[in-house]
């Protein structure tokens, strides 16, 4: 195959350009016209458009945080509406402890601690001894205190009352009221196993 230059009419055989080596003015040679290897190339050039392309377009589940900012301000609006509902039922399962529920665990310290006094000393504290005997020595043979660190006041900043009576004790506190009533916090017994192995001293 040879061809023809438009202007000079030079014939010529078909190089790797299309340029007239008798004018060295350039042609435009048809596709169907070129050598196998130009073909190749254009397909190879005409494959990378299109991937570049294919590049370029958004993929649909992007076109909405991409095109639209304000999906994204209404996500952020509802996470923090859920979470806000979450710290709410959070609040609710774990309430707050009540001064009296306070009172209670103080007391049940207490009561222990009385326990293992008795186990290690053969009696409870005196009247006179009081609940100090669990934390400072009172000079009695046993003694392995202190049973706890220290004896504080009740929520409402009154001492814990305590009293024996022909070797029966009384431990409570006196409540809200001040009075002597139906109100009054008082611990249960505790059991053989909380006196052994049970809470420790608390301060």
């Amino acid at each position: 195959m040879k061809f023809r230059c438009p202007y000079c009419k030079h014939v010529f055989e078909p190089g790797p350009g299309a340029v007239c080596p008798a004018c060295g003015k350039m042609m435009t040679i048809p596709d169907h016209l070129r050598p196998a290897r130009y073909a190749s190339r254009k397909k190879v050039r005409e494959q990378f458009r299109r991937q570049q392309e294919r590049e370029r377009v958004v993929p649909a589940k992007d076109f909405m945080f991409t095109r639209k900012p304000v999906v994204l301000l209404g996500l952020t609006v509802l996470l923090m509406v859920v979470g806000l509902m979450l710290i709410g039922r959070v609040k609710y399962v774990y309430p707050v402890e009540t001064p009296q529920l306070i009172a209670g665990k103080d007391l049940k310290v207490l009561r222990i601690a009385l326990e293992r006094f008795r186990r290690d000393c053969g009696r409870y504290p005196s009247k006179e001894e009081g609940l100090d005997a669990l934390v400072l020595y009172p000079g009695v043979p046993g003694w392995c205190g202190n049973y706890v660190n220290m004896i504080k006041p009740d929520p409402w900043a009154r001492k814990y009352c305590y009293d024996i009576t022909n070797g029966v004790i009384t431990l409570f506190s006196l409540g809200p009221d001040a009075a002597q009533g139906a109100d009054d916090i008082i611990p249960e017994a505790p059991t053989p196993d909380e006196v052994e192995n049970g809470l420790g001293p608390e301060s």
